[in-house]
């Protein structure tokens, strides 16, 4: 694999992302750059976030809404109603708004193309939804829940990966003008050039997570999870805030009324010695 012919291909829009890693992974292997290999790896395999949430690209992460089907009295149904966050436990709040989109680029090409309406649903799990079913709207239970992800952002992802590998490659011709050649350099000074370029054109300065309606049938994995032992411990954590806020606000509202109490009976205390 040429760096040239890796080149070409990116720029080709007709030749599919998913085939190109297939000759990024041959390539970062010739380049013996562990970094860059994982990366690759994790590009076409997809991403795991308990174990890989500590290098999670930013790329991957979008912006998104929750919607739910919601059930209250005599069976009455409400559906597509869109989740607030106001009320929702401070742990639930960014999974709500926020997916993390862990699929490698075969599955995401895969759902770009079965998406017909241009949106996608990433459900919400199970037990969270459990945990938190009726505190959404007053009187109404939430039956189901998913986040609604713009097809367009997942082309982006794509587009994002097919640029950045572009100008990987470019910089990385530009630092080894004799790359082309069947022996690459693989050098220990060679082999850390490679990966300062890798980093700096895939991840950039800020692009890694440090701690990372809906369609008819096209589903996207849940992304990054959450427990549903820290959904209830914030909600505890909310109420007893809640608590201690009305408690200061009651103990408030006592001084304040002592305070004007004992101001008047001063105040009279002073006109009735003056004769006023």
């Amino acid at each position: 694999m040429k760096l040239a012919e890796l080149r070409e291909a990116l720029i080709d829009e007709k030749v599919p992302l998913s085939a190109i890693m297939r000759r990024v992974k041959v390539l970062a292997f010739r380049l013996n750059s562990r970094e860059f290999l994982s990366w690759t790896e994790k590009e076409i395999n997809g991403y795991v976030w308990e174990r890989d949430k500590d290098e999670f690209p930013n790329y991957r992460i979008i912006e998104t809404y929750s919607l739910g089907d919601f059930s209250g009295y005599a069976g009455t149904q409400s559906r597509n109603m869109p989740i607030p966050t106001v009320g929702l436990p401070l742990e639930l709040q960014e999974y709500a708004t926020k997916h993390y989109v862990c699929e490698g680029v075969r599955a995401l090409e895969s759902l770009v193309e079965q998406c017909e309406e241009g949106t996608l649903k990433a459900p919400w799990p199970a037990n969270t939804i459990a945990a938190i079913s009726d505190k959404i709207y007053e009187h109404m239970n939430c039956v189901t829940a998913w986040k609604t992800v713009n097809k367009a952002k997942l082309e982006q992802i794509l587009d994002t990966v097919r640029n950045r590998l572009l100008d990987f490659t470019l910089r990385v011709e530009q630092a080894f003008p004799d790359l082309g050649a069947e022996d690459l350099p693989n050098d220990m000074d060679s082999v850390q050039k490679v990966t300062n370029i890798f980093k700096i054109t895939i991840f950039g300065d800020s692009n890694v997570v440090m701690a990372g309606a809906g369609s008819r049938q096209s589903v996207l994995k849940q992304g990054h999870g959450i427990s549903v032992a820290s959904v209830l411990q914030g909600d505890n954590r909310k109420t007893g805030l809640e608590r201690q806020h009305v408690k200061t606000g009651l103990l408030a509202r006592l001084i304040s009324g002592l305070g004007k109490f004992l101001s008047a009976i001063g105040l009279g205390m002073v006109r009735k010695w003056f004769g006023i």
